[in-house]
């Protein structure tokens, strides 16, 4: 068996793992970029505040906590 065909069936095999490292890469390339033209970054609070929209709205849960204070 040669080895190139030992090469391919191995890259064959970790298909998944080579796709899902390609594709993180490719989207830390693409924040680094953003980031250097100029664009706001993101900031936990944004996400905090998200979350509990979400919550408010499907399950009509109230916050008792938001930012350290008391509501």
């Amino acid at each position: 068996m040669s080895t190139n065909n030992l090469f391919l069936k191995k890259l064959w095999l970790y298909r998944y793992g080579i796709s899902a490292a390609g594709l993180i890469v490719c989207a830390a390339i693409l924040r680094i970029i953003l980031l250097a033209l100029g664009w706001t970054a993101t900031e936990s609070d944004e996400a905090m505040n998200n979350l509990a929209a979400m919550h408010i709205e499907k399950l009509g849960e109230r916050p008792i906590f938001f930012m350290g204070r008391i509501i």
